[in-house]
């Protein structure tokens, strides 16, 4: 067999990055899946080969210039949970954007979660403001399948709850749900904080609004631009 060169495997790894949907189409081995069976790209080996997790358990390459597959779309929903424990044994870091905000795990904070150990914790862009969710809602929220991401070791999805429809965000969508995450983290703040100023002013284009607080033993600014909230800063 005559290996392919190192352009034809980086042509292969930008055609069938790990996540990627396939369908078995022709396999020349007798254990092969039987064909039409679908499965998800782990990865593409130095040979070329595709390396699949076939949805029926088995992990047989797609040899290059030998066997084929094609890519599908996928519109299956999966959950956090199955997430977890899909990727826990290879190690990989996982990243969500979820209604309660984004919550980063290390592997063995995964683990954790998944045998009840700890709660996870979701942030509105700034870690130092988690606050803890329960375990069930982490595990329950969901996503498309097709809209999972495995880069540089860690797993990441934008999830949502179960009834949302399927339907998938854009971008406006997503940056709406991080601008309400932080007014949200602002207000939660000024009210429960102890507000040092609070100044307004205006022109033909804009109101702005800057309110100094100490909050949890440290003094923020919060900017509000027409209501708005475009910035949260440590200061003094």
């Amino acid at each position: 067999m005559k290996f392919p060169n190192r352009e034809t495997v980086e042509r292969v790894r930008r055609e069938y990055p790990a996540g990627t949907r396939v369908e078995l189409v022709r396999m020349d081995d007798v254990q092969a899946p039987p064909i039409g069976t679908r499965g998800m790209v782990e990865g593409v080996d130095d040979t070329a080969s595709v390396m699949v997790r076939w949805d029926n358990g088995s992990h047989l390459h797609v040899v290059y210039g030998e066997d084929v597959c094609r890519k599908v779309a996928d519109d299956r929903e999966v959950t956090v949970e199955e997430l977890l424990r899909r990727y826990i044994p290879s190690g990989k870091a996982f990243y969500f954007m979820t209604p309660g905000g984004y919550v980063g795990l290390a592997n063995q904070d995964a683990e954790k979660i998944l045998a009840g150990e700890m709660k996870p914790k979701g942030h509105p862009g700034n870690p130092e403001f988690a606050m803890e969710m329960e375990v069930r809602e982490l595990l329950e929220f969901r996503c498309k399948e097709a809209d999972v991401r495995d880069e540089q070791g860690v797993v990441s999805a934008l999830v949502y709850r179960h009834g949302r429809g399927g339907c998938r965000m854009n971008y406006a969508e997503k940056m709406e749900r991080e601008n309400r995450l932080k007014t949200n983290l602002a207000e939660w703040m000024i009210r429960h904080g102890k507000v040092l100023s609070d100044r307004s002013r205006s022109n033909e284009y804009a109101g702005v609004r800057m309110v100094e607080v100490l909050w949890r033993g440290i003094k923020w600014e919060i900017v509000e631009v027409d209501g708005m909230v475009c910035r949260i800063d440590k200061c003094g």
